[in-house]
């Protein structure tokens, strides 16, 4: 009786190891499987292509100057050109081999109707600098006025803008 008794604790000790085991198994495939996954995910998320595709859905900006564009980040999706004139005003009463004030006047047209002005910064540092919000054009351009203040060190047409769409 006592052997069989022990056949029986034995029996029932395998069963309950291959139950555990079989827990364990199951659970590591499940820790092994979520991973894979979360690696895959990470690889992909932390893509370059892929942060600076959604980002040019998120925040799509454009770098540019007088005379170029720099760096698209997705709004030039949105934009058909971006026009700079630079004009300069002469005050009366000032000696005209003195420096004045200049104007820019940036016209940015976009393709579709844009609800909100189009952010712009100037780049590169100039404390002398004033843009003036964007009002409407003729169609759905936005029309910027830049006032630059002397002293204006360097050339006014190198000077760059990032512009940003809001949506």
């Amino acid at each position: 009786m006592t052997n069989e008794k022990q056949t029986k604790n034995f029996q029932l000790f395998k069963t309950f190891m291959a139950i555990v085991l079989a827990i364990i198994t199951i659970l590591a495939a499940l820790v092994g499987i979520n991973s894979y996954f979360d690696s895959r995910i990470e690889r992909a998320v932390n893509d370059e292509q892929f942060i600076r595709r959604v980002s040019s859905h998120v925040r799509p900006y454009v770098i540019f100057d007088a005379t170029t564009i720099h760096k698209d980040g997705g709004a030039m999706e949105y934009l058909e050109e971006i026009e700079v004139e630079v004009t300069g005003q002469v005050y009366k009463n000032v000696n005209p081999e003195e420096k004045h004030d200049s104007h820019l006047e940036i016209t940015i047209t976009p393709k579709q109707y844009l609800a909100h002005a189009p952010l712009i910064e100037s780049l590169g540092g100039l404390r002398s600098m004033i843009i003036y919000d964007g009002k409407r054009g003729a169609k759905y351009q936005w029309v910027y006025t830049v006032l630059v203040r002397p002293p204006f060190g360097g050339d006014i047409k190198t000077q760059k803008f990032r512009l940003e769409i809001l949506r």
